[in-house]
């Protein structure tokens, strides 16, 4: 696949996402405080800018945003809010509120991460004791992991 793993030059953006340099010049701009958080946004020679594959797939996201009906400052807020992008503007007002937000991220991708191994380790007792979808719930019910969900 084009754009994994090298840098792309807007020619090459242009070519993959099959738009104007003009509109991928604005694309850019309006991703380029999270293209730069990322470390996508690279400069080549000529100080040319250059993003990575990373940086390519979020203005596919951003387009395919725009092709559902958003503005492009709607897509980017979107993708911001999906990131859990904080600003570095917003981060020197309040540091206490970015660290929070850090948190709270860290604590869903654990939650996240939880819930889908309790489906595995669900899937596998269900493969290695078929018996037990023959017996009532509550003969293994002291099996089962309490959890809050």
């Amino acid at each position: 696949m084009k754009g994994v793993g090298k840098t792309l030059s807007i020619d090459d953006l242009t070519d993959s996402l099959g738009l104007s340099r003009a509109a991928v010049w604005n694309r850019i701009n309006l991703l380029r405080e999270v293209l730069e958080e990322k470390n996508c946004f690279r400069r080549g020679p000529n100080n040319a800018i250059m993003l990575t594959g990373e940086g390519l797939q979020l203005l596919r996201v951003m387009q395919d945003r725009i092709s559902e009906g958003l503005t492009m400052k709607q897509a980017v807020e979107e993708i911001k809010r999906e990131l859990g992008f904080v600003s570095k503007k917003e981060a020197r007002r309040d540091p206490l509120a970015m660290k929070l937000e850090m948190v709270r991220r860290q604590v869903t991708a654990v939650e996240e991460k939880v819930n889908d191994l309790d489906r595995r380790v669900d899937a596998l007792e269900a493969r290695a004791f078929p018996e037990r979808r023959m017996l009532p719930a509550r003969v293994f019910s002291w099996l089962h992991r309490k959890s809050k969900t």
